[in-house]
């Protein structure tokens, strides 16, 4: 059997294997990646001219740690 006739014979498994493999990675990343990238850029807040931070919990220069209100906020803004 040649490979020609393999494809052939098998394109609709190739391509619902293929279109499984897709819908996996894209929930994943959807659910899992996504959420986390959102929760990590919203629990940081860029320190504005006039704040002036009680304690500084962060080791990023110029970002101080988001308020309840403002990582709420934030992660309302982003979908979650």
């Amino acid at each position: 059997m040649t490979k020609m006739n393999w494809l052939k014979e098998n394109w609709f498994k190739i391509g619902l294997l293929i279109i499984v493999i897709l819908s996996i990675g894209i929930s994943f990343y959807w659910f899992s990646l996504r959420p986390a990238m959102i929760r990590g850029g919203c629990a940081v807040t860029k320190i504005s001219g006039n704040y002036t931070p009680v304690a500084q919990r962060t080791d990023i220069p110029g970002y101080r740690l988001a308020t309840d209100d403002e990582y709420k906020a934030c992660l309302r803004t982003h979908g979650l």
